[in-house]
């Protein structure tokens, strides 16, 4: 496995991953209701937010395959 810093050419992949494991928390099997939210992780709002800088995103990597995302707010203290 590797892990490296995620570029806009990952939002694809990164959107993918993020629905596909986001399956069992949706309230209907249509998705109705989940519009916001697949909107906030399409690969379109995932290329903004890479690019954006606010966030340091890294990808794992296993057999060439996305595996998992971490995103990381940069500048904000809690």
């Amino acid at each position: 496995m590797s892990i490296r810093a995620a570029t806009i050419a990952d939002a694809e992949a990164i959107s993918a991953l993020i629905t596909d494991l986001s399956e069992p928390f949706y309230t209907s099997p249509t998705r109705e209701g989940a519009e916001p939210f697949l909107t906030s992780v399409s690969p379109e709002a995932q290329r903004g937010y890479i690019a954006a800088g606010n966030f340091s995103y890294y990808v794992a990597e296993s057999d060439c395959r996305l595996a998992a995302v971490v995103a990381l707010q940069i500048g904000r203290a809690h």
